[in-house]
């Protein structure tokens, strides 16, 4: 069966992390390049349905047609786009629409790129079938996806449509909610197993532990999300493939599996919010929700209790003393209750505060990323008690 490239996007920094994902889980070799928030791979056309229903740390899976480098000028986007048989993905009577994303400094526009590539699609396709096809910008059966990012040119068909970050299962919404991808990237690398105890004590809506809960029962993102995907408007893969690959996943859930799971947070809206979360998640049985205080995680835990602790404590909170005061305690907190040889996992902005506290306190810890997560500059922090 033919190969098809294509190319996932990411959190912008977290590539080599979601490389090593797709790896492990789906035994797929990706490469990096110097375009952020982009991995690019070759596989067989079931990876379509495949990557959409059950890939948890990508948030879109795109096939790749063109990946141009030293493109400045239109002309030489119209070229590479006329090279494309349109007609292979755009079918009889459906609609197309062209999502275009320039950056850099060019003398044209983003909508300009949409209106040279959406004109010479038309063109291929009545020169190469005599139909005519239309665009419908708020609901089209294809929709094409081209970057012009500096001088490299990328051009593709989004096969996931709404992005696959959005898991359907949250009912209540945090103000400050981390996205699921991100907090599943953050449970990976946290080497947490299935036996061992894992703690979130700064949960929001429960995010980490939900994400945690439904990788070990291998409940798939596809069930929540329907048949949402616009890979199901192409025609390169027949319908007896997709149904076999949902039913195939679907069938290697657990949703009896016991887990071991602490759920913190001191506002108790949120602690409500996030076991709501959990209950449309099918994982509220095994997942013990506390209103607590992560400053004070021994009234809660024993000492030495927990194998694995991930956190998103908060960050730019005034007046600082209070934040200060609140890192502080957490992280003091946070080695009285982890077990020896236990490890936690911290995301936050506060970088320079929350270095200089484990430095004070001679632990053992390293950056493992430093990423722009929003406008904030974030870092991920693996801190290990030995």
């Amino acid at each position: 069966m033919k190969r098809i490239k294509f190319y996932a996007t990411t959190e912008r920094g977290l590539e080599d992390l979601v490389a090593e994902d797709l790896k492990d889980q789906f035994n797929i070799k990706c490469a990096i390049t110097d375009l952020r928030g982009k991995v690019f791979f070759e596989g067989a056309p079931r990876l379509i349905p495949l990557l959409n229903f059950a890939a948890r740390s990508i948030n879109r899976l795109v096939i790749l047609l063109a990946y141009q480098k030293n493109i400045s000028k239109l002309d030489e986007i119209k070229e590479i786009t006329s090279e494309i048989n349109w007609a292979e993905f755009i079918g009889k009577n459906q609609t197309f629409a062209v999502k275009s994303e320039r950056v850099g400094y060019h003398d044209f526009t983003s909508l300009d790129m949409s209106r040279v590539i959406g004109k010479v699609i038309i063109d291929n396709i009545k020169k190469n079938t005599g139909q005519p096809v239309k665009v419908n910008l708020k609901k089209p059966d294809i929709r094409i996806i081209a970057e012009l990012i500096k001088n490299t040119f990328v051009i593709g068909i989004d096969t996931s449509g709404l992005s696959l970050h959005i898991r359907r299962y949250r009912v209540y919404n945090h103000p400050l909610p981390l996205r699921t991808t991100l907090g599943y990237l953050l449970v990976r690398l946290s080497n947490w197993r299935e036996e061992k105890i894992l703690l979130d004590p700064t949960c929001g809506g429960g995010t980490i532990p939900i994400e945690a809960a439904l990788f070990a029962r291998r409940i798939p993102p596809v069930k929540f999300r329907g048949n949402e995907y616009m890979f199901y408007n192409l025609g390169i893969i027949s319908s007896e493939m997709i149904a076999e690959i949902r039913n195939k996943i679907m069938e290697q859930m657990r949703l009896d599996k016991k887990l071991k799971i602490f759920c913190l947070d001191i506002n108790p809206r949120h602690i409500s919010g996030a076991r709501d979360n959990a209950t449309r998640a099918n994982v509220n049985d095994t997942i013990i929700f506390l209103h607590g205080n992560a400053e004070h995680l021994s009234r809660y835990f024993k000492p030495h209790s927990i194998d694995t602790v991930i956190a998103n404590p908060p960050y730019k909170v005034y007046p600082r003393e209070r934040l200060i005061r609140f890192y502080r305690n957490f992280i003091k907190s946070l080695f009285e209750i982890l077990s020896t040889g236990g490890r936690s996992i911290v995301i936050s902005s506060e970088i320079k505060l929350l270095k200089d506290i484990l430095n004070e306190m001679h632990s053992k810890f390293s950056i493992r990323k430093l990423f722009m997560y929003g406008r904030l500059l974030t870092g991920i922090f693996i801190i290990d008690k030995g």
